[in-house]
């Protein structure tokens, strides 16, 4: 008798700053077109993070602990109330419940954002035990940023927020992989979890969506490309010099106002143009020191996944 084929629920967890976006909207708009070759997708809305967070924080013994990311704005934590509903949360759970038991899939892809930064060791063990209940082996995938690259892409994107640059560049955010990634290795173990550098320059034809397909074992996984608003772009030197005159000359006029309505002022310097927007040497270097160990961390989880690839291929 053979044995029936290994189905693999992927687990994709983000960082920021890594397409996470751009992957979700593809899997959004190819969610047909997957169901067809037997790969199944939540269907929770155009941006399905936080619904799968709140859901996995409340699987059984996983607790509903997980408080909201810094910096997050009103509107966010309004709809993330919204989520937490009786209502919203029951619709959620039937549609989870009905996409993980369908023995109709092969395959699985749930795709969050906030996964590595919501989701504790407690939750990340009740995730793994609901699926592998319903037959599925669980496996990983995540992106991580450029420290550099990274701090340059949060600080923009705080300050289209309406936060000021000045403050930003003094405390520069990075992507801190080892604490966010750390459980998910230990929790699963290091051989079910893939760990990607978010570079373009070697992705195939610089395509985040071919190497995400690639990673997953499935290269020719129908993914088509979003919607151009689906894109988060980045302003340039000039641009973000704009908002962030906008956000000073805002705040002096009163504290919070630079906040307010920030998208309309956001797609104004958009329009500006200019030179890439790069981090100064003080930051750089603050950035560059503040990342040492978390890099030296990831090279060296990155090389035994290379050793482990090798040595599966021999």
């Amino acid at each position: 008798m053979s044995e029936a084929p290994e189905r693999i629920a992927w687990l994709h967890v983000g960082l920021h700053k890594t397409g996470t976006t751009w992957i979700q909207r593809s899997l959004r708009r190819g969610r047909e077109a997957l169901a067809a070759q037997g790969v199944g997708t939540p269907d929770l809305g155009p941006d399905p993070g936080w619904p799968l967070v709140l859901w996995a924080q409340a699987l059984p013994q996983g607790g509903t602990g997980a408080a909201a990311g810094a910096g997050s704005t009103a509107k966010a934590a309004a709809d993330r109330a919204a989520l937490r509903t009786p209502e919203a949360r029951a619709e959620v759970d039937a549609r989870m419940d009905a996409l993980i038991e369908d023995a109709a899939l092969r395959a699985l892809i749930l795709s969050a954002e906030q996964f590595a930064a919501q989701l504790r060791p407690r939750h990340i063990r009740a995730l793994r035990a609901r699926l592998e209940r319903a037959g599925w082996q669980v496996r990983a995938v995540a992106y991580v940023r450029a420290p550099l690259d990274y701090a340059a892409s949060m600080i923009a994107q705080s300050v289209k927020s309406g936060a000021l640059l000045s403050r930003r560049l003094a405390d520069p955010p990075t992507p801190q992989a080892r604490r966010r990634l750390g459980p998910w290795l230990q929790a699963l173990g290091p051989e079910a979890v893939a760990l990607r550098r978010y570079d373009a320059a070697a992705f195939p034809d610089g395509d985040v969506l071919r190497d995400f397909a690639r990673t997953l074992g499935a290269p020719d996984l129908p993914l088509p490309r979003p919607d151009a608003a689906a894109a988060n772009p980045r302003p340039g030197a000039w641009g973000l010099a704009a908002l962030d005159l906008r956000n000073r000359l805002a705040e002096a006029i009163s504290p919070g106002l630079a906040r307010r309505r920030p998208p309309r002022a956001a797609r104004l310097a958009l329009s500006l143009g200019g030179p890439p927007f790069v981090l100064p040497d003080r930051t750089a270097a603050l950035v560059a020191e503040r990342s040492a160990e978390d890099e030296a961390w990831l090279d060296a989880r990155l090389a035994a996944q290379a050793r482990r690839a090798a040595g599966d291929a021999a």
